[in-house]
């Protein structure tokens, strides 16, 4: 193993499914694992079950997304990321310090968030409605689903730290 990065990526999925909110709002539900994900389904389905049950008992038609797999909602994004090098990491803890009282500065963690999604992620599925790839750019990061942001993050961050074998040898 070389101590210089390689430009190799790193891949990292996120499954996902959207949400309503009340009062009409749209986001998304993460699955940190195929276990929650699972979970989800189940609950999902299990509640549309009950809800089309009772639409039946009162001799009403049953919407089609109430008889619909909750599994075949679940998405996935696929995700590219640098290694993190000694440059990058400078880079992002520079761009997120905020300066407080007596010359002083202190990390703002939300810019040390977008930091690091600007400047590890190099590539993603993601495209519009017409198959076009869509861009990595400060402007499309900040309109991402905060669950999403969060979990991809994450992901990421768990994916590249030492594990306890790693972390024996550093003893």
């Amino acid at each position: 193993m070389s101590i210089l990065v390689d430009d190799k990526p790193i891949e990292i999925r996120l499954k996902y499914a959207d949400r309503a909110y009340a009062g009409g709002a749209v986001g998304v539900i993460t699955f940190t694992g195929q276990e929650e994900e699972d979970k989800w389904i189940d609950k999902e389905n299990e509640k549309r079950n009950k809800k089309a049950m009772e639409l039946k008992a009162l001799n009403k038609d049953v919407p089609p997304e109430l008889e619909a797999d909750a599994k075949s909602e679940v998405k996935e994004v696929v995700t590219f990321w640098k290694r993190m090098d000694w440059g990058t990491q400078t880079l992002i803890i520079n761009d997120s310090q905020k300066s407080v009282e007596f010359g002083e500065s202190s990390t703002d963690w939300t810019k040390y968030r977008l930091s690091q999604m600007k400047n590890l992620m190099v590539g993603w599925d993601l495209k519009t409605s017409k198959g076009e790839a869509i861009p990595i750019t400060e402007k499309i990061l900040k309109r991402l689903d905060f669950n999403i942001a969060i979990a991809l993050i994450s992901k990421y961050e768990e994916t590249i730290a030492p594990d306890s074998e790693e972390l024996e040898n550093l003893e």
